[in-house]
């Protein structure tokens, strides 16, 4: 099924984004980590308590909006903010 598939393909996107803020030392990595283990319990139970695929169709484009996206804009825009901060910091520092 397509939503089961999904979820793999979120899991180890999850996974891979938490090794990259491991690796520039991103400060909220653990309430980040919290986020993303939200979202997956979010869609695991979506696909595990609807049955009628019309339904889950709405809940899962309804899910995509209010998680992921929102996931994306807010949380994420945060460690990406925090990688750039560090890189003109750097550049700064190696310029003296």
């Amino acid at each position: 099924m397509l939503s089961i598939e999904f979820l793999k393909q979120l899991k180890d996107h999850a996974k891979y984004e938490e090794k990259y803020m491991k690796r520039i030392a991103y400060p909220y990595i653990d309430i980040h980590m919290k986020e993303h283990k939200k979202i997956m319990s979010s869609l695991a139970s979506l696909v595990k308590n609807t049955s009628n695929i019309n339904e889950f169709k709405t809940k899962f484009s309804d899910f995509i909006d209010d998680n992921i996206i929102k996931h994306i804009l807010e949380e994420d825009i945060k460690y990406a903010n925090f990688k750039k901060k560090r890189i003109c910091f750097l550049y700064l520092w190696m310029l003296k």
